[in-house]
């Protein structure tokens, strides 16, 4: 045994098994802890990029139509777990428009050039900026199906008005704003709020697509990550050791050869051959 830890098969067996060991572990270390932060900035990216194209698209619609809200809201909301609507802000009073499926449209989209029925909600007193705790009073839609959406716009649109940093960069400056809150209210969760200004006067007035986006999903595939990166890493130690075994064999095992045809020519046996037709050092 003692023979066997000082040859050459052992050592490589060592160094091969303890860095492909070691870059694994690492890897999945840095997949594991990074997956989450990875996933929203990527998502905070993408949405940012399709708010401003959704607005864009939008702008002629409010000149031609009026108060709508287009069909390609829905892909929107789909693709990202959010509620999408259009706030507007004029002297202090704040209304959202949002979508509704109507019921007499099909629900691939045939049958309405606009298959969302429109629902506002408005408010009676509205919180003032950066004000902690305060919170707007709202008139809400009576239609049951539209509540949980309902609320969790005008939660988060409280939640940014709070903030006024987030509310000037927007009305103020004219920014598109993703960033990540915990939540007011019963949704004390982690999601995105996204803002992008439609118009505005530099006063507060005016009209921004709002989102809000859940980052729930993503919080609990982390976690599952995490437990998964266990196993893998015990089946990757059992593959990594069969590897630097079969490694260190295929090195050694034309030096040991080797090893034995220098003892018989030690041994004065010349007629040794190693029968050899290699093209590497060894040969």
């Amino acid at each position: 045994m003692k023979q066997f830890r000082h040859s050459i098969a052992f050592r490589l067996f060592a160094v091969t098994f303890a860095a492909m060991l070691l870059f694994v572990g690492v890897l999945l270390l840095v997949l594991s802890s990074g997956f989450s932060t990875f996933y929203e900035q990527r998502q905070k990216k993408d949405i940012a990029t399709d708010l401003n194209r959704i607005r864009d698209m939008y702008k002629p619609l409010v000149v031609n139509r009026g108060e709508v809200i287009p069909p390609f809201f829905n892909p929107f909301e789909s693709n990202y777990s959010a509620s999408l609507a259009i706030a507007t802000f004029q002297d202090g009073a704040v209304n959202i428009l949002f979508g509704s499926e109507d019921p007499r449209t099909s629900a691939d989209g045939v049958g309405g050039k606009f298959p969302f029925l429109p629902q506002k909600i408005s408010t009676v007193a509205p919180p003032i900026s950066g004000e902690k705790g305060g919170t707007s009073v709202y008139v809400m839609p009576k239609i049951p199906d539209t509540m949980d959406k309902a609320d969790e716009l005008r939660e988060a649109l409280d939640e940014w008005q709070l903030d006024a940093r987030a509310y000037q960069d927007v009305m103020i400056q004219g920014r598109t704003l993703v960033y990540r809150t915990n939540g007011l209210g019963n949704r004390n969760s982690a999601q995105l709020i996204a803002v992008s200004p439609i118009s505005r006067d530099g006063h507060g007035n005016g009209q921004v697509l709002f989102a809000v986006s859940s980052l729930q999903p993503v919080t609990h595939a982390s976690s599952v990550f995490k437990d998964l990166s266990v196993y893998v890493f015990a089946v990757a130690f059992g593959l990594v050791g069969l590897l630097a075994v079969g490694y260190a064999s295929i090195v050694t095992r034309p030096l040991r050869r080797l090893n034995g045809i220098a003892g018989r020519l030690a041994r004065l046996d010349f007629s040794a051959r190693s029968g050899w037709k290699r093209k590497d050092e060894i040969g």
